[in-house]
Formats: C-alpha cells, structure tokens, sequence
C-alpha cells in the first residue's frame, strides 16, 4: 500500500506554482482548490486555466483564491493550455522554482506539499506523486483500471525507484523544475502531455524521481462507459505520440534497460490487449503444430502477466483485495471496454472528449 505521509518533515525546495487546466470542471473544482489551499507547506502560487469553459469554472477559481488565465484560443488539451499559460509570461512561473500540475478533481493528503517540497530540495529535475485512486468500486472496469494503477506505482515505480532509473509522469501530481518545464512545454502536441513530458526528459537526461509519500486522491470513471471513454483519450494521445516521437522513442533505445523500462511503461499500452494477445498466441501454438520451445515461451509470456496480476494482490490494503480479485476474474469483459475505447478514438480523434459528461 502507499506509505502513510509523515508528519514533520521541513518543507524544503524553494517556491512552488501549482497550476489546474480546467475545461467546464465546475463541479469538482471547488474540492480540490481547497485542498490544495488548505494542505501544509501549500503551494506559494495557485493558478487555474480555465480552457474554452462555459461554465463557471472561472468565477469559481477566482473565488477559491486562486489566479485565473481564460483562454479561448486554439484547441482543447491539457498540453495546450499549458503551452499557452507559459507563452503569457505568467509572473508566478517566473518566481516559482518548480510548476506542479494537478487534475481539476485532484484532491491531496494534507502532508503532500510537505513531502514533494522535501523530495525537489535533494536536486530532483522532476517528480511524481502517489495517485492514489478513490471512488472505482462500483464497476468492474473502473476497480481493474484502479488495480493496475495502483499495482504500476507499488511494484513497477519502486522498483525503479530501488534501481536509481526514471519514473513515468501520471498527468496529476507531477512536478517539472520551471526553468525545464519552460523549455519542453513549447514542444507539447499530443492530448496526453504526460507521456510527452516523459519522453522529453527521457531524451534530456533529467533525474525524475518518485515520491510516495505525496499521495494525492484521483477520482476513477464511475462506470464503464466513461472508463472506455477515457481510455479513448488515451489511446488518440498515444497514437499522436507515436506519429510525433517516433525518431525520439528509437534514439532512446540505444540507452539501456533504465529507458526501456520507461518507454515500455509509458508507450506499450493497454496492458490488457497484450495480455490478451499472450493468451491468443499461447493457443495459437497449442493448436497448430509447432515446436516445444514456442509452446513454452508462449506459455512463459502469459505466465509473467499472471503472475504480477496474482502477487500484486499482496502488495495493495488489505481491505481492497477482495474486490481486486474479484475483478481480475472479470479481466476478459475488460478487452471489451478497451475495444469500445479504440472505436471511440477513432470516431472523435482530434476532438476532446470529456470523461464526465
């Protein structure tokens, strides 16, 4: 399970900007700002992005006590709004020595800010905090998308952690040195500007470390309909990944398994289609005549997932496991959910499609 935060700690690492890119999020916004406002060491500066909104997300920001930038300007995305927060010459971003960017419905354990300050005063380039998921227990695709987040930060994040190689950024919670963030947020294209960032400083050579006591809350879709939908998003980012960076992903390959660990967590995605694919050439060797050592290694492949899937259990609270099993035996209905997410990035790719609504 996550480590609990400890109490204390010296705050550390000089000033912090916290900044939300919000489009219509009125109706989540107001818990997280006071969140954010009202945890430890908070932030030196709290900025809101109100994206192309028609809501009242701006007049909500302003009245939370937070610095607001609308902007109507150009596409919708997270990497956009961001690009065009740091074009405006913001004084905040100037004065503050790291940005730390969260989700509009992100809410944070009050020690958070002490821990991230704590962690960015060894010298970090960039972190990552613990997502710790909230609110998946009433459907099976939105406990499973819950598991396996959890499952990459318990086991494959500190494991990472352990080895001394880079962590992938999650989206929330993820904190750049300003100065850095500065330089690589001009090149940010894609709906899915964590994977970017990761390959960007991948590509720079910048330490990012993992920080687990710094846990934040971050709402699951409720349902599978929206699970798929957010799936979508991705996988439309992934796609706009793989046509930008592909030059990039190649140079890194030549770095050693640090980057191949990275790359493989953040562009090898969905898990689940190739666990499925595992299980489809495991049968396919089954059936047709073929030698013992494919068999084998067929067999060995689907092992591996099985394995970190059924031992993963003992990694998460106790209390959770239960439900945890209970939806790693749904896993195949799973491959349903990702299908639909493949039909409907293709039906809105370029679009912005909204996880709430």
């Amino acid at each position: 399970r996550p480590p609990e935060p400890r109490a204390g700690a010296p705050p550390g690492a000089g000033g912090l900007a916290a900044v939300i890119a919000a489009h219509n999020e009125a109706e989540v916004l107001g818990p997280a700002l006071a969140s954010l406002r009202a945890a430890v060491a908070p932030p030196d500066f709290l900025m809101v992005i109100a994206d192309h909104c028609t809501d009242a997300t701006a007049d909500l920001a302003r009245q939370a006590g937070a610095e607001v930038w609308e902007r109507q300007e150009g596409a919708g995305s997270k990497g956009a709004a961001l690009r065009w927060l740091f074009a405006r010459g913001a004084p905040a971003l100037a004065a503050a020595a790291y940005v730390v960017v969260f989700d509009a419905d992100t809410t944070v354990h009050p020690e958070f800010f002490v821990h991230l300050r704590l962690a960015l005063a060894g010298g970090a380039d960039a972190a990552q905090a613990f997502v710790q998921p909230v609110n998946y227990a009433n459907s099976p695709a939105a406990t499973l998308a819950a598991y396996s987040e959890l499952l990459s930060q318990l086991a494959d994040d500190r494991l990472r952690t352990r080895l001394g190689w880079p962590v992938p950024l999650r989206g929330t919670g993820m904190a750049l040195r300003t100065e850095l963030f500065s330089r690589l947020q001009a090149r940010l294209r894609t709906q899915t500007e964590d994977v970017e960032l990761s390959l960007l400083l991948l590509e720079q050579g910048a330490r990012v470390v993992f920080v687990p006591e710094a846990v934040l809350y971050d709402p699951k879709p409720p349902d599978a309909q929206r699970v798929a939908r957010q799936r979508a998003r991705w996988l439309a980012g992934l796609a706009e990944v793989w046509r930008h960076y592909w030059p990039l992903v190649v140079r890194q390959l030549g770095r050693g398994p640090a980057a191949w660990s990275l790359l493989q967590a953040i562009l090898l995605k969905p898990k689940t289609l190739f666990a499925a694919a595992k299980f489809l050439a495991l049968a396919a060797v089954l059936i047709f005549p073929v030698g013992l050592a494919w068999r084998a290694g067929a067999a060995l492949l689907l092992a591996g997932d099985l394995l970190y899937y059924g031992l993963g259990l003992g990694l998460v609270p106790a209390a959770d496991r239960r439900r945890f099993a209970r939806a790693l035996l749904l896993a195949p209905l799973y491959g349903w959910v990702w299908g639909k997410s493949l039909v409907t990035a293709w039906r809105h790719r370029g679009g912005w499609l909204s996880v709430r609504r």
